[in-house]
């Protein structure tokens, strides 16, 4: 019998499924193959210009509940983000709903996430995480990352 993963019942919880680029990604070449003597591509530019765009399309300081649900499925779609993270904002989005937010009333997600980082630092909330980085913290850094890509002008080669 086959238990699904947490970030499985996240991700269907709000209508994402996890994409195949990554569930069938490929493993590295096993040490001493000639495989593993090839060098390693950098990471994909098509997901850093991916991420670009969608930065320029939302901004996560006035974004409806459902542009929020429709970015996590462009990122999903797109591959642009780890399902680890694609994962940790599901459960941002599940957040807003249980909080009783409109799904169609802007707000700033980046405070929703602070307030909450707050209460929990207050021991209302996240008390069962253990050593590792809270998601709540972990949501926080990745809505700063991509707010500053969106003010952030693209690095250009220089001839």
């Amino acid at each position: 019998m086959q238990i699904p993963s947490l970030t499985n019942l996240v991700l269907s919880a709000v209508g994402l499924a996890r994409p195949a680029s990554v569930t069938d990604a490929p493993r590295p070449p096993a040490a001493g193959t000639p495989e593993a003597a090839l060098p390693v591509a950098p990471a994909a530019p098509a997901a850093t210009t991916t991420l670009r765009s969608l930065a320029a399309q939302y901004d996560v300081h006035e974004i409806t509940p459902r542009q929020f649900g429709t970015l996590l499925q462009e990122l999903q779609a797109n591959a642009a983000i780890p399902a680890a993270e694609l994962a940790d904002l599901a459960q941002l989005r599940l957040a807003l709903d249980a909080a009783g937010f409109d799904p169609d009333e802007p707000l700033d997600l980046v405070r929703f996430v602070e307030d909450r980082l707050r209460e929990s630092d207050s021991g209302l909330l996240d008390m069962t995480q253990h050593a590792g980085q809270s998601p709540l913290r972990r949501q926080l850094a990745w809505l700063t990352k991509f707010d500053l890509l969106r003010h952030s002008e693209p690095l250009r080669a220089s001839a």
